[in-house]
């Protein structure tokens, strides 16, 4: 996570860079295709509460220097009127959908039942 958090650094670095020649909506994109893309690659792999803090600061920074606020700015509404997902609901996000997407890697709670339970399997009786 550290090389994650070093290179979301940069991001923000870039990202003030090209505050003061790019448009807002410019601004974003750069946002997206440099921050936001590389949250969702290393965040479920390389996560820990510590890093996932830093992270989520990181993009308060970026946050703060799209729409040009101070550095103490409140950013929970902003991250609404840009769109844009928090770091802790990504993590969420992308955690659940790693699950969705290899079943094979996880246990149900049909496998680990030693006793036969009626109706185990057969999801009918909530419909």
């Amino acid at each position: 996570m550290n090389k994650l958090l070093k290179k979301l650094s940069i991001a923000c670095n870039l990202m003030r860079d090209l505050y003061y020649y790019l448009i807002p909506g410019s601004l974003k994109t750069v946002y997206f295709a440099h921050f936001q893309s590389l949250l969702q690659f290393g965040i479920i792999f390389c996560s820990s509460p510590t890093n996932l803090y830093k992270a989520l600061t990181e993009q308060k920074r970026k946050i703060r220097v799209m729409l040009g606020l101070r550095q103490r700015t409140s950013c929970g509404k902003k991250f609404k009127k840009l769109r844009t997902v928090t770091v802790p609901r990504l993590y969420s996000l992308e955690t659940v959908m790693f699950v969705v997407k290899n079943p094979d890697k996880y246990q149900t709670n049909v496998s680990n039942h030693s006793r036969d339970m009626r109706q185990i399997t057969d999801c009918s009786h909530n419909q």
